[in-house]
């Protein structure tokens, strides 16, 4: 069985990357795979068959099973996620931040996840230190880097090694311009400041496996590092939790609520809660985008809650196809007329009653 992993789809075909061989093939999926609705996207890994060496062609003849899928964009078999934000030129945003953690966190719960802040060459060491205090004691790990200096590259390309990796963040905080610095044949468009406010435009639309490096040897489990851009995320895009998930994914949150008097405490304005009574152990940030993503979650919910498709009984659609029905109340049975097959059927049993009577008179 040769094994294959997708790093990109063009035009109906795949590019695949086969490790053993060391060669990017040009496939097509079998027309099976297509019959049977088989998704195939960057990252997955597949089978491979018809393999022709001389014009690096192949067929991909199944997809092996994920590991985990990331919808948007699509990619597959994700180890770890790389939440990039800039320390200034985007200002740092802990709300910002936050919320890809939380999203990325719902999305792919397997991964494990790094806070890498970029632009350090604009940032005082007070910045960094700020930074850190407020992420590292969770538990996650955080690298500081500068594209542009080259700063905290190697250390960044040491997290990445033999992974999946994806770089994610909002616009403008130097993604492309990292893996640019990580690699250095790559040459991605880089997007610029287009106004005083340090918003960048979207230059990633799509997403591709970069190979960075190949580790040689035998028994290699990852012997190849990948590394995925992609493209910024607006607010609608990213999800949401809902109120009661919410405190789990915030680990300090969810450690002091475990001493709250009710456990569907919300730690927002409930009594006896522990975290209100503590407060001061956790970082001021982290807890209003706590209140920030509650009240969205809870919003959320409300809205879903009175846009439910849910029909009445007494109410049926008529008037057209689905999307152009209406809804109009259903007649009280009384004055409802009966159906054709009703009727047929209350024939069939008056004939049948029928015949039984005259059976009877007859003897």
């Amino acid at each position: 069985m040769v094994i294959g992993v997708v790093l990109r789809s063009h035009a109906g075909g795949y590019l695949v990357y086969q490790n053993e061989l060391d060669v990017d093939f040009q496939c097509a999926a079998r027309g099976r795979l297509k019959k049977e609705s088989v998704s195939i996207f960057t990252g997955d890994r597949v089978e491979l068959d018809e393999i022709n060496l001389e014009s690096s062609t192949a067929v991909i003849s199944a997809r092996l099973e994920r590991v985990n899928l990331l919808p948007r964009p699509p990619l597959a078999n994700v180890d770890q996620i790389v939440i990039v934000q800039a320390i200034h030129q985007p200002e740092w945003s802990p709300l910002w931040c936050d919320r890809h953690l939380i999203h990325f966190q719902l999305e792919v719960p397997t991964a494990s996840f790094v806070l890498c802040f970029n632009k350090s060459d604009l940032a005082t060491p007070g910045d960094i230190q700020a930074l850190r205090s407020i992420y590292e004691p969770l538990g996650y790990r955080v690298i500081i880097t500068s594209a542009r200096t080259g700063f905290g590259v190697q250390a960044l390309m040491k997290l990445l090694d033999g992974k999946i990796s994806v770089l994610a963040g909002p616009s403008g905080v130097g993604k492309s311009s990292l893996l640019n610095a990580l690699k250095s044949d790559l040459s991605l468009k880089v997007g610029l400041m287009e106004n005083q406010f340090g918003v960048g435009r979207h230059t990633t639309t799509a997403s591709e496996l970069y190979r960075l490096g190949k580790k040689t040897g035998k028994n290699l489990t990852n012997a190849v590092t990948w590394v995925a851009d992609t493209p910024g995320f607006s607010l609608a895009e990213l999800k949401h939790p809902t109120p009661e998930d919410v405190a789990p994914l915030f680990p300090e949150i969810a450690r002091l609520g475990q001493a709250c008097k009710f456990s569907d405490c919300l730690h927002i304005v409930e009594q006896d809660c522990n975290l209100l009574a503590n407060l001061h152990q956790i970082s001021p940030e982290r807890y209003q985008s706590y209140q920030v993503l509650i009240g969205e979650a809870q919003a959320e919910q409300k809205q879903r809650q009175t846009t439910s498709n849910k029909v009445e009984a007494r109410v049926k659609q008529v008037g057209g196809k689905a999307g152009r029905a209406k809804s109009i109340p259903r007649l009280n049975d009384r004055y409802r007329a009966p159906s054709r097959r009703e009727e047929k059927q209350k024939l069939r049993n008056a004939a049948v009653q029928h015949e039984h009577t005259e059976s009877e008179e007859s003897e």
